[in-house]
């Protein structure tokens, strides 16, 4: 069975900063399909403690070449983020994580960690 489509599957890693970056200009949108953004602030400062110890913060699932041949008037930026580029990668898996960490990044952010105590 043919389905008249070649998909090309591959992996890489990724800077978070660059990934941040990426979603800041408007380069990685959201298909209408995913839900808003639920995250509860102690789920943002479980990931960012995650993080500080090093530990794995997940994949993301990413799919690129998606615009040809599709609108992408319904796809939307992550919140404080550009517009939607012309051409784009869709956030399938990962939207929570990445707006958690572009919320904590940001420089208005209510996340700060005093270095000197450890506390939030």
């Amino acid at each position: 069975m043919s389905l008249g489509m070649h998909y090309r599957i591959s992996h890489s890693s990724h800077f978070v900063t660059h990934v941040l970056a990426d979603a800041r200009r408007g380069h990685l949108v959201l298909p209408p399909f995913q839900r808003a953004f639920c995250w509860e602030p102690a789920d943002v400062l479980a990931l960012l403690d995650s993080a500080l110890r090093g530990f794995p913060i997940g994949t993301l699932l990413l799919w690129g070449d998606w615009w040809r041949g599709i609108s992408a008037a319904r796809c939307r930026s992550f919140l404080g983020c550009d517009p939607p580029a012309k051409e784009t990668t869709l956030v399938l898996d990962g939207q929570q994580r990445i707006q958690a960490l572009l919320l904590a990044s940001a420089p208005d952010s209510p996340y700060v960690w005093h270095a000197d105590t450890g506390a939030v």
